[in-house]
């Protein structure tokens, strides 16, 4: 059996955690963002790539919705997933170091869940060359400051290592422009307190909670937070 054949049976790993109730309100918040930004942007993007897409969690609503997108992923599974789901969306196996894109090709990139596993600096540098002027970044992070790492702090399930918490809000706006893109939008979200893998009946009535407290404009010291951010025109 081909190596191309196991990954196209293979079930992908974190599909376990885009199905869960967490996992859906978790998708519903990052696609809500996401849409607003772009309904939002003074000119609409035309070109739009979704790196480490998987198996089309953000992907497949966005094109659905009409938007010209193609998905990139390092995992052959993630993408043997994503086809078996859809075969109109183009996809490109790539990893965050080195995009399959050319040079001010694009007018968005989405980065959902996964910027703590990538080296940061290089992902930056990648984003500036494909974006073109004006362009859209979107993406998402773990806050470094915030109730659900001094929680795990407190049960021991957090080291200083843990790769999930490499900054703070601030730390990485400023990291952010300091590559060259200006602030747009952000947005706090996951305060709920219940693990990805969560399929509690009290989940919508935390995410109700959050919603009307307006927890997202705490993105300070918000556990999880979605952020765009525009390309600085040279």
């Amino acid at each position: 059996m081909t190596s191309a054949t196991t990954a196209f049976k293979q079930p992908f790993y974190w599909d376990n955690y885009r199905d869960t109730t967490v996992g859906r309100y978790l998708s519903q918040r990052e696609i809500t963002f996401i849409s607003r930004v772009l309904i939002d942007a003074a000119s609409p993007p035309r070109r739009i790539a979704d790196l480490a897409c998987g198996s089309g969690r953000i992907t497949l609503p966005l094109s659905q919705a009409g938007l010209n997108i193609i998905g990139t992923d390092l995992d052959p599974v993630a993408l043997a997933s994503f086809q078996r789901q859809s075969q109109q969306v183009p996809l490109a196996q790539s990893n965050a170091s080195d995009f399959p894109f050319t040079n001010e090709s694009l007018d968005c990139l989405i980065a959902i869940q996964c910027l703590q596993y990538f080296d940061q600096a290089r992902f930056f540098q990648e984003c500036q060359r494909v974006l073109a002027e004006g362009g859209l970044l979107i993406f998402s992070v773990v806050n470094r400051q915030s109730y659900k790492r001094a929680l795990n702090k407190l049960l021991g399930r957090y080291t200083d290592h843990d790769s999930n918490y490499k900054q703070s809000c601030q730390e990485l706006l400023l990291t952010t422009m300091d590559y060259g893109f200006d602030i747009q939008a952000i947005s706090g979200y996951n305060w709920l307190p219940f693990d990805r893998l969560s399929n509690s009946h009290l989940v919508g009535l935390a995410a109700r909670i959050e919603q009307i407290l307006r927890l997202d404009r705490l993105y300070r010291t918000s556990p999880w937070f979605l952020v765009a951010a525009q390309k600085r025109n040279s």
